[in-house]
């Protein structure tokens, strides 16, 4: 599974790299870079290995009718609109000027001495809930989730004490 909401409309102008490879389950949401309403999408994976999957019916089971206030025509149709713009050559240029934008940036950035990351790893770990052993953890100290922000184990600390470091694509 991947969110790709802070770089959708990289994605879309194929000016960064697709999860749709590698992934069974994309998420989205359509008012950061594609310039869009308050919305989000979800993309599964219908068939895999020749066979169809269920996620049709898992997503739909969670998300409908329980999480999803209404139809919200107007929301749908602003959805629409912005896929529209996304589909168009003008979005390509956009999408290539941003990343140029990018390039200068952290350029200057290092012209005055900061630090950039231009690459991050993605961890293979397993989340909370798909680990037993923190599972155990969590029920028995009824410990809170870490707080946005903070260090996964195996994350060097250094990353999130600094105000120096900047994440480019």
């Amino acid at each position: 599974m991947a969110d790709i909401a802070h770089i959708s409309g990289l994605v879309a102008a194929g000016e960064a790299a697709s999860p749709f490879e590698l992934c069974d389950v994309v998420t989205t949401t359509t008012h950061k870079t594609l310039r869009g309403p308050r919305a989000g999408l979800i993309f599964y994976r219908k068939i895999k290995d020749g066979k169809p999957t269920d996620f049709e019916a898992r997503v739909n089971m969670a998300v409908f009718p329980s999480n999803q206030g209404g139809p919200h025509e107007n929301t749908i149709a602003a959805v629409a609109v912005a896929l529209k713009q996304v589909a168009s050559p003008e979005w390509k240029l956009y999408a290539q000027q941003v990343r140029k934008n990018c390039l200068a940036f952290a350029q200057a950035l290092q012209v005055i001495k900061k630090k950039t990351v231009r690459k991050i790893k993605i961890s293979k770990r397993p989340s909370i809930c798909e680990e037993p052993r923190l599972q155990a953890r969590h029920r028995r100290y009824r410990e809170p989730p870490r707080p946005l922000g903070s260090p996964s184990p195996g994350i060097p600390k250094e990353l999130f004490c600094k105000p120096n470091v900047f994440f480019m694509l």
